[in-house]
C-alpha cells in the first residue's frame, strides 16, 4: 500500500455509537417504579458522563427535550466528567433502578476494559436505544501552518511526540482513534487528555496544543466561527 493509501486509510472515518442506558435493575423489574403507577411521576436525569457541550452532551439535550415533550415531566442532563467517561458511567450503574435515572454512554466504556487502568461493567446497565453514528476528524487551528492531513502527518512522524492531540480522555473513543491513526500511519502524538470533546476542542483553539481527533458535531461550531480546521 501506498503512504498516501496508507494515510487516507488510516484516517478514514471511525465511527462510534452512542446508546441510551439505565440501571439493569430497571428492565428486571420490568420498568415500573410500582403496580399500577403512572410513569413517570417526577423529574428524570439523564448523565452525561463527559463536559458539557460536546457531542454527547448535545444528544442528551436533544433527547431531554423530545422527552420532556412527550412524556410531559421534566427530563434534566446532569454532566458527569472525569477518567474519560469513568466517572458517569459509575453513577449511571449505581442509581437506583426505578426509571428515573437514565444515562448516555458510547462504545469508550467497552474500549476501557482494555485501554485504561480502571473500568465500568457495561453489563451492569441494559441499553434501551441506539442514537446515532459519529465520525471523527483530524482537526487543527486555523492558522496552523499543515494545509491537508498528509502535511500534518509528515510534520508529526519527521518531530515524534511533538504534535499533542487531545482527546475527550484516557481510554475514550477519541483517544483511541488517535492512537489507532499514529499506529497506522507510524507517527507518534503526545495525548493530552481532556474532560470532553468540548474542552478538547477549545484546547486546539486557544494553541495549547496542535491538534484534536473528535467528530465534527463536537467542534463543527468552532470549525464554523473560523477558529479550527478539519484536515482533508
Amino acid at each position: 500500500m501506498s503512504r498516501g493509501n496508507k494515510i487516507q486509510s488510516a484516517a478514514h472515518f471511525i465511527r462510534t455509537r452512542t446508546v441510551l442506558i439505565l440501571g439493569i435493575g430497571f428492565l428486571l423489574l420490568t420498568g415500573a417504579p410500582s403496580a399500577g403507577a403512572a410513569y413517570p411521576e417526577k423529574e428524570i436525569t439523564i448523565i452525561v458522563p463527559w463536559a458539557a457541550g460536546g457531542g454527547t452532551d448535545l444528544i442528551a439535550r436533544f433527547m431531554a427535550d423530545l422527552m420532556e415533550k412527550d412524556l410531559g415531566k421534566p427530563v434534566v442532563v446532569v454532566n458527569k466528567p472525569g477518567g474519560g467517561g469513568l466517572v458517569g458511567f459509575k453513577q449511571i450503574a449505581a442509581a437506583q433502578p426505578d426509571g428515573y435515572t437514565l444515562g448516555i454512554t458510547t462504545n469508550s466504556q467497552i474500549l476501557q476494559k482494555y485501554s485504561a487502568s480502571s473500568y465500568q461493567d457495561w453489563r451492569e446497565m441494559a441499553p434501551i436505544a441506539l442514537h446515532n453514528y459519529d465520525p471523527s476528524g483530524f482537526t487543527v487551528k486555523t492558522e496552523a501552518p499543515w494545509k491537508n492531513i498528509t502535511e500534518a502527518l509528515d510534520w508529526a512522524k519527521a518531530n515524534p511526540a511533538k504534535m499533542r492531540v487531545a482527546n475527550s480522555g484516557p481510554g475514550a473513543i477519541w483517544h483511541v482513534a488517535a492512537a489507532l491513526l499514529g499506529s497506522k500511519t507510524g507517527v507518534q502524538f503526545t495525548h493530552v487528555p481532556y474532560a470532553g470533546a468540548n474542552p478538547a476542542s477549545v484546547a486546539v483553539a486557544g494553541g495549547h496544543v496542535e491538534a484534536t481527533r473528535v467528530s465534527p458535531a463536537e467542534d463543527g461550531t468552532l470549525v464554523q466561527g473560523g477558529k479550527l480546521r478539519i484536515q482533508t
